[in-house]
């Protein structure tokens, strides 16, 4: 076995970078070599040796030789889940539904060591005993190093282990504790997934904090923004009362719910998403990806449409143009954003997809650099209409890049009615004085108003869009059933 470097140092021991038998490993040398707990090390590693999740980190051998003990582990390069969340700068956190999926990688670990035979207690679950690999995945460790619960009940003797600001009040008065001590700083670990803060910041003096959370009750805040399904779980992870924080079996059916009204949002969308895997496989609970062909039948259906063998109609074409990337397949976060963008999900969609994606000046969910690339080459009064990328998405669903005055590119959101009914922009006039234009229907209905392109000053669409093919075919009877005779 042959170390390669330092990776970290904790509270169990230093963890470098090996290779063994020719694998890049992770060894985790134990700062406790007493020889007097070397029966009690070999138990854990025999526990260790049967435990098998994608969830939890492989453990791949052990050194049980006095003074050498040891864990060697499989190397995960991305490192541990508080790197990935503190290491990004405010301007580019991490999208909320990779948040969910790697905590619902945690919810799903633990739920499998609390459900071993013997249970397996962890008592230290914080953000650096979360290891993340190349794929995303997240898997838990240095659970080996705590307490095992062979009773019903575990309670801590002198110094409990691990960091205090992730631990219950139990563990921090030395209460009797079970299972559930895991579920708390599950809590505490989401929330700082979810904000992207350091728990407890203020927090100087271990005495005091101790005080705060286990007499007054003190929680980290919870933002007034985030979703009331997340809210919810938060506060009752952290409950005071153990007995009343979830199992995290149902934690995970919760994120699960919790994943799809975030990313999707509307309920129509949901029902649709839902019944693509029914009767299917999907891996983990929750299906990530579905091919469009299959999609597309479900979709029909649920609108009340029947879905033409002609796969070259036009309704068909904007319909797949707008929501497969790549691979032929519709992902959770494409349908979450579509969903966005043109809800409600209701029989008179076809119609609003083929208008807008027909038209020359839009271009689809193209950046705001591309966009600039774009009309860099146009004079003033040229524009392009794109699907916003940027929160509020579901409330300005599309942006107006224009070439203004001396060759200056500009952006501006359009935003949905208040009753979900149409969309309008705003303008001012020399003054200053702001005013709205609105639109019933669809969102090309808007861009039919001739104030819009006077106000805004919309002269010329922009060529280049990559729907202009979708545009240019005619059905074979001379007509577009979806769009309304002119």
């Amino acid at each position: 076995m042959e170390v390669i470097s330092e990776l970290g140092k904790g509270c169990f021991g230093v963890v470098y970078k090996g290779k063994c038998r020719g694998k890049i490993v992770a060894i985790k040398k134990l700062h406790q070599q007493d020889v007097s707990d070397l029966d009690e090390f070999k138990k854990e590693v025999q526990i260790l040796t049967h435990l098998r999740h994608p969830n939890v980190v492989l453990f791949m051998g052990a050194c049980t030789e006095a003074g050498k003990l040891a864990i060697v582990t499989e190397f995960l390069p991305m490192g541990d889940v508080h790197h990935v969340i503190h290491s990004r700068s405010k301007d580019n956190p991490l999208p909320l539904l990779k948040i969910l999926l790697m905590a619902k990688d945690v919810a799903q670990g633990m739920n499998w060591l609390h459900l071993s035979k013997p249970p397996i207690v962890h008592r230290d679950l914080k953000p650096t005993n979360l290891l993340v690999d190349e794929n995303w995945r997240v898997k838990i460790c240095d659970f080996g190093l705590s307490a095992w619960q062979l009773n019903k009940t575990l309670q801590d003797s002198g110094v409990a282990p691990g960091t205090p600001l992730w631990m219950s009040p139990e563990v921090l008065k030395g209460r009797p504790l079970s299972e559930k001590a895991d579920v708390y700083s599950f809590g505490i670990v989401l929330w700082e997934m979810i904000t992207g803060k350091e728990p407890f910041e203020h927090h100087e003096d271990y005495e005091k904090f101790v005080d705060a959370i286990c007499d007054h009750g003190e929680r980290p805040e919870i933002p007034q923004d985030m979703h009331p399904s997340l809210q919810s779980l938060l506060q009752e992870c952290w409950h005071d009362n153990q007995r009343k924080r979830p199992a995290f079996g149902e934690i995970i059916e919760r994120i699960e719910q919790a994943i799809l009204v975030t990313t999707i949002g509307d309920n129509a969308g949901i029902e649709i998403w839902k019944a693509s895997f029914e009767g299917g496989a999907k891996e983990g609970g929750i299906g990530l990806a579905v091919p469009f062909s299959h999609f597309a039948v479900v979709f029909y259906k649920y609108i009340g449409e029947a879905l033409s063998r002609d796969r070259n109609d036009v309704g068909y074409k904007a319909l797949q143009a707008l929501l497969v990337e790549k691979e032929a397949e519709v992902t959770l976060e494409r349908w979450g954003l579509f969903c966005k963008w043109f809800a409600p999900i209701n029989k008179s969609i076809l119609k609003h997809l083929v208008q807008i994606i027909t038209v020359p000046y839009f271009h689809g969910d193209i950046s705001r650099k591309d966009s600039e690339t774009l009309l860099s080459c146009f004079k003033k009064g040229s524009f392009l209409v794109r699907l916003s990328m940027t929160e509020p998405i579901d409330k300005s669903p599309f942006t107006i890049s224009k070439v203004a005055g001396k060759g200056e590119i500009t952006h501006q959101r359009v935003y949905v009615n208040d009753n979900h009914s149409g969309y309008f922009v705003t303008t001012k006039d020399k003054k200053g004085k702001k005013s709205k234009i609105e639109s019933e229907g669809g969102i090309e209905n808007l861009f039919k108003n001739k104030k819009v392109a006077k106000e805004l000053n919309l002269i010329t669409p922009c060529p280049g869009s990559r729907y202009s093919h979708i545009a240019q075919r005619k059905p074979d009877d001379g007509s577009n059933p979806y769009i309304d005779d002119q």
